[in-house]
């Protein structure tokens, strides 16, 4: 049992690794980035929006493709 928990918690700590890849440029907070198609394209939603905070000037772009071939 102890074995499954353990390796349910390592599946689950690497996760976020196998899903790293994103659309988001440099400063650019990434909101959200999955792979698509198989894994052949992303989708990510960037924005400057930091710590919930939103005024006038906050922006999100959604982004979908593959690094270099970018659709906004």
């Amino acid at each position: 049992m102890k074995q499954h928990i353990l390796a349910a918690l390592l599946a689950l700590s690497l996760a976020p690794a196998a899903f790293s890849q994103t659309l988001c440029q440099q400063g650019e907070t990434d909101h959200l980035s999955c792979p698509t198609g198989g894994g052949t394209k992303i989708l990510s939603v960037c924005g400057n929006i930091r710590d919930g905070r939103i005024d006038a000037g906050s922006w999100l772009h959604y982004r979908f493709g593959k690094p270099g071939k970018i659709k906004t």
